[in-house]
């Protein structure tokens, strides 16, 4: 299902809400240097160029309200087409060995921009897509993006049932841990398009 680009702009401006009271973590798993971004990468990056799917062009600001963040680190990555991290499909079907990925830091004014594939849901969940921010000076942040015109965007865990679109929800065993569903829009050349704002709070 497709939105006009007049509703995408509409939907994606109300999720510009002001930030919340966050806690003390996120997964533990997530909290090595492996989910940093080396410095000097760029802010506009192509995680799956050449991988087949539909294209997806995500657009943001790493915020401090009601600023941009300049040089924040994103780690991004999410499942293929099929809702697979990995190739081997006798394997565990695992995040934290995902195969489509990307690093990269938020230009001056706070902002980035990728390109990828438009991922499957797997299981009970939707289509998805994570992040793990970093910045010296303010708590590490973890991000799951949901995908606002499938029906299990809403489904788990309890904290997001019964939200609407634009709406983010921090996690109750990881308060660091949002998540956010976002509303999608396809182009003219039948790109879909998000806008993902994120927003850190200091230490």
């Amino acid at each position: 299902m497709s939105m006009r680009r007049r509703d995408l702009l509409t939907l994606s401006a109300t999720a510009a809400l002001l930030p919340w009271r966050a806690g003390a973590q996120v997964p533990p798993v997530y909290q090595s240097s492996k989910y940093v971004a080396p410095k000097g990468v760029p802010s506009r990056i192509n995680i799956a160029p050449g991988e087949p799917g539909e294209r997806l062009i995500v657009t943001g600001k790493v915020m401090v309200w009601p600023r941009g963040l300049a040089g924040a680190s994103l780690y991004v990555f999410h499942a293929d087409r099929e809702g697979r991290y990995t190739r081997d499909r006798e394997g565990p079907n695992t995040d934290e060995n995902a195969r489509l990925h990307g690093a990269l830091r938020t230009d001056a004014e706070g902002r980035f921009r990728y390109e990828t594939i438009r991922p499957a849901g797997y299981g009970a969940n939707g289509a998805h897509i994570h992040y793990v921010v970093n910045q010296p000076g303010y708590k590490l942040r973890m991000e799951e993006l949901r995908l606002a015109d499938e029906r299990e965007a809403f489904a788990s865990p309890a904290e997001v049932r019964g939200l609407k679109s634009g709406a983010r929800q921090a996690t109750t065993a990881f308060p660091d841990y949002v998540i956010a569903i976002l509303p999608v829009g396809q182009d003219a050349q039948e790109a879909w398009h998000i806008t993902h704002d994120i927003y850190l709070e200091r230490q």
